[in-house]
């Protein structure tokens, strides 16, 4: 059995293979042995742990460490590289793509089989596109919806103040509350970006893509994407899945792509 970890800014997301099964998410805390503890049962059975970490270098070892303890093997982390998982980045550097979105990618791409955009609503906001032949057109990251309003708040005034207070009752496209105008200018912004990339993806493949959707922020951007936009809250875990089968076991600490 194959423990995959999503280890994120914010959220730690995890799974097991064989067959594959979620187990959870939880905080990305600053004590990762409560956090793994919380998230990982007691006593399961693991021969490798596969992850991806976007957190800081302090965060990775703290779950590496964790994970040695805990069920005595080590942590082989997912790098992007020009090969495996059938997907080929369009980065000349491929080491300086994210390993989540790498992973996403290569998760989606193996689920739909053609061409797709990948959106990961977290806190950031990530989008990439796939031709039907697994290369990887390239893509954009903006701050993700909660990051826009946290930027709001620290850098606009009375905005944070304003935005507290009650709200007015009824709901409009173009809201009259300070409050409701924020949390609706922000998710907007988040679903103007995703639905230009698809129309700049769809002329470079001929079609429109299949749109599918993970983080956190996922839910809210599909409601106001309409049907065609595709939840898929496990989507990286996926995507360590497949690279986690399709490549040698390597040592503790090393990277695999």
């Amino acid at each position: 059995m194959i423990l995959l970890l999503d280890i994120g800014n914010t959220r730690v997301k995890a799974a097991v293979t064989e067959p594959f099964r979620a187990l959870g998410v939880t905080a990305t805390a600053d004590d990762a042995e409560a956090a793994f503890t919380g998230i990982v049962p007691a006593g399961v059975a693991v021969g490798r742990v596969v992850a991806c970490c976007v957190a800081v270098d302090d965060v990775r070892a703290a779950y590496a460490d964790a994970c040695r303890r805990h069920l005595g093997v080590g942590v082989e982390f997912v790098a992007a590289t020009a090969h495996p998982g059938g997907v080929r980045p369009a980065y000349p550097h491929p080491e300086r793509l994210g390993a989540d979105r790498w992973a996403a990618m290569v998760g989606a791409w193996h689920r739909v089989g053609g061409a797709v955009t990948v959106v990961d609503a977290g806190s950031a906001l990530t989008v990439d596109g796939i031709a039907d032949d697994g290369r990887h057109l390239g893509g954009v990251i903006a701050p993700g919806v909660g990051m826009m309003r946290e930027a709001l708040d620290r850098r606009t005034g009375d905005l944070a103040e304003l935005a507290a207070r009650p709200a007015a009752e009824g709901g409009t496209p173009l809201p009259a509350d300070t409050g409701a105008a924020i949390a609706e200018g922000t998710l907007l912004a988040a679903v103007s970006l995703v639905e230009r990339c698809v129309r700049t993806l769809g002329d470079a493949v001929g079609r429109v893509p299949t749109l599918l959707i993970t983080g956190g922020d996922a839910q809210r951007l599909a409601e106001r994407l309409g049907p065609a936009a595709e939840v898929i809250p496990d989507l990286t875990l996926r995507g360590l899945e497949v690279l986690a089968a399709g490549l040698p076991v390597r040592e503790d600490g090393d990277e695999i792509g």
